[in-house]
């Protein structure tokens, strides 16, 4: 496998050649599947796949964006993940550094892969497990345990858990592709209904967080976040603390969810222009007068 791949890397594909332009994007599906075959043998072997996978999609993005599901491989990687970080609660829950460091290894190169995958917006759409690795970001990790070695606890803060990891991942998503596919929220029975109502609250940080980025349609992801606020308003009132907005000069302070909720949405709405207030104007009516709008969206409307 190790040379087969090594010739593929060295090849020089002519892509204005149909044959071959054909033979480049059966090529790059069938590298996409040997992850799961490759990944519990050998994560080596599985690097290297992937290399010459990124290698073969970067130099030919022009060629293969038509052709090629490019999403198919960030379903790959971000499902992947998900297990991953799944196994590393359950080594927490244990008490026993069983292959931690492995698995951070392992999580922290799929990180950067996935990464690295989001230079181009092709690479998500319909992405449901690109979703479920985003709800897990923004559920974040418990408290690590003392036993967790120094080493390990940096990596994990700095590499797999940190502000600048969450912003790329949630720069991939605040493109039209995936926004389309979170609206569908509003089309009856789509699965990803059931997705962002499984974990109302998570759900509802990761669309204001959207939000901020002003990826277009902010009219109808305010309308989401109301939409979710409704169904998340018990965990509203749990007494978790997360980081507020920092001012100029200050240090963060912690917030309860609803407050968290309350100044992030303000801070979108004082960054709108005059012509686009009309549009927050409607949302705001629009909910209030919606007989499913709970009492406490009820009351974010007016705060």
């Amino acid at each position: 496998m190790a040379l087969f791949l090594g010739l593929v890397e060295e090849k020089k594909i002519r892509t204005v050649l149909e044959d071959e332009l054909d033979i480049l994007v059966s090529l790059c599906s069938e590298l996409v599947s040997f992850h799961q075959v490759l990944i519990p043998l050998d994560f080596k072997l599985t690097c290297m796949v992937w290399r010459v996978y990124v290698k073969l999609t970067s130099t030919h993005k022009t060629r293969l964006v038509d052709r090629l599901d490019l999403t198919q491989a960030t379903e790959v990687i971000s499902s992947e993940l998900c297990g991953q970080l799944a196994k590393f609660r359950q080594m927490l829950e244990n008490s026993k550094d069983e292959g931690i460091g492995k698995l951070m290894a392992k999580v922290v190169y799929l990180l950067k892969l996935l990464i690295s995958l989001g230079s181009t917006t092709a690479c998500v759409g319909e992405c449901p497990s690109f979703l479920s690795l985003l709800l897990e970001m923004m559920r974040g990790l418990p408290s690590l345990p003392p036993w967790i070695p120094e080493a390990h606890r940096q990596k994990i803060v700095n590499e797999v858990m940190s502000v600048s990891v969450k912003h790329s991942l949630l720069n991939m998503a605040a493109t039209q592709p995936f926004i389309d596919f979170l609206l569908h929220f509003f089309t009856p029975s789509h699965s990803v209904k059931q997705l962002l109502l499984a974990k109302p609250f998570l759900s509802l940080q990761l669309v204001v967080q959207l939000l901020l980025l002003q990826p277009g349609q902010e009219d109808q992801l305010l309308l989401l976040c109301f939409h979710l606020l409704s169904s998340a308003g018990f965990c509203l009132e749990q007494r978790q603390s997360l980081e507020g907005r920092q001012i100029m000069g200050k240090s963060i302070t912690m917030v309860d969810n609803y407050t968290w909720v309350l100044i992030n949405l303000c801070s979108w709405v004082s960054s709108m222009s005059p012509d686009k207030f009309s549009m927050v104007e409607k949302v705001l009516i629009s909910t209030l007068l919606n007989p499913s709008s709970s009492p406490l969206t009820c009351m974010m409307v007016s705060d």
